[in-house]
């Protein structure tokens, strides 16, 4: 992960993001906590 990707993340309002390997799922949220963006993290 590079420094770039975070703070265009940042910029874009984002706090964090999680990972679920279970649903195969990356979920971003803002700073209070709302999600912003689920995607769907490709099967290989």
């Amino acid at each position: 992960m590079t420094y770039n990707f975070r703070r265009q993340g940042w910029s874009s309002g984002i706090d964090k993001w999680t990972v679920c390997m279970e649903q195969l799922t990356c979920t971003y949220n803002d700073k209070a906590g709302q999600e912003i963006l689920a995607e769907a993290i490709p099967a290989l």
